[in-house]
């Protein structure tokens, strides 16, 4: 092994899933914004430590993922090169022991300063539990064809959940009027970012959603979740959603259309622009989470 171009420390960072993290952060911060938002002084303390144990918990699932998959087949592998990568696979298996215990510390200072409800608790629970099943076998939800799924209702409904309750013991409806329309959104943006790699989830024999679905059918029913998303966002808008946060969503439906478009296009036979296609996808659901976030923090 070339102990030059083995580093660690580069290994875990790649493996991190950045836009994973920075979209559970924004979030984590919407959930505690609703808390806010109904008056509620925010314990920093609380917000912090449910903060780190949502990323601890998501990085340390994600390397039990990693370490879980298994060693490339590719012939071309060289025992030198197979060697390195079961190395890796042994990183990242310390990398989540040491996370996760990290992570089972901050819940037990939670418990011992009786932050967390038995309704927290059980949040909590079903997102390590949802976390923990894409990538641990028998259930490998992230090749079943619906870990897309559960990431997205651990990201856009567990996480928010647990950071309002964090802050406000009893669940806020508000928040549930936010939540579905993002749900929509953010499985649609899964869609979309594993539009690049359908050949080598083909050829790994990755069952994924977008797999599952088959190509044409997966890029139809990411645009029907993301018109479906806007049209939700309509009506609760007629049934109580508050119109201050209602037009702030639709600031995001030009880049929806613009989204949609991309996709109708791939189908069609254009050459994708996957940098852009990305970039899209990732505004969407950002440009949603800013605006509601800067209207429950600050008004």
């Amino acid at each position: 092994m070339d102990s030059k171009s083995f580093n660690p420390y580069s290994l875990i960072l790649k493996a991190s899933r950045p836009w994973l993290l920075l979209s559970a952060a924004l979030f984590y911060v919407l959930g505690a914004g609703v808390a806010i938002h109904q008056g509620q002084n925010i314990v920093w303390s609380n917000f912090f430590f449910g903060l780190a144990l949502i990323i601890l918990l998501l990085l340390g699932g994600n390397y039990l993922k990693r370490f879980y998959d298994p060693p490339s087949s590719d012939p071309e592998k060289t025992p030198s090169s197979l060697s390195q990568q079961r190395a890796e696979h042994q990183i990242y298996l310390l990398a989540a022991i040491t996370l996760l215990t990290i992570g089972a510390g901050l819940t037990i200072v939670l418990l011992l300063q009786d932050v967390l409800t038995w309704i927290a608790l059980l949040v909590l629970g079903i997102a390590i539990a949802l976390v923990l099943a894409q990538g641990i076998p028998p259930f490998r939800l992230v090749y079943s064809g619906y870990g897309e799924l559960a990431e997205t209702a651990v990201m856009t409904l567990m996480i928010p959940v647990f950071a309002q309750l964090l802050q406000l013991p009893q669940f806020h409806p508000l928040l549930l009027q936010m939540i579905f329309p993002l749900a929509l959104i953010y499985l649609a943006d899964l869609l979309a970012l594993s539009l690049e790699t359908y050949t080598a989830q083909l050829k790994f024999q990755q069952q994924t959603l977008i797999i599952r679905a088959g190509w044409e059918w997966g890029m139809r029913l990411h645009n029907y979740l993301l018109v479906s998303a806007f049209l939700l966002l309509a009506l609760l808008a007629l049934l109580g959603l508050p119109w201050s946060l209602a037009w702030r969503a639709f600031l995001a439906f030009p880049i929806a259309i613009y989204q949609i478009w991309q996709i109708w296009s791939i189908s069609q036979g254009a050459p994708p622009n996957w940098k852009i296609l990305r970039l899209t996808a990732v505004a969407t659901v950002v440009m949603i989470l800013y605006q509601w976030i800067i209207f429950l923090w600050t008004l």
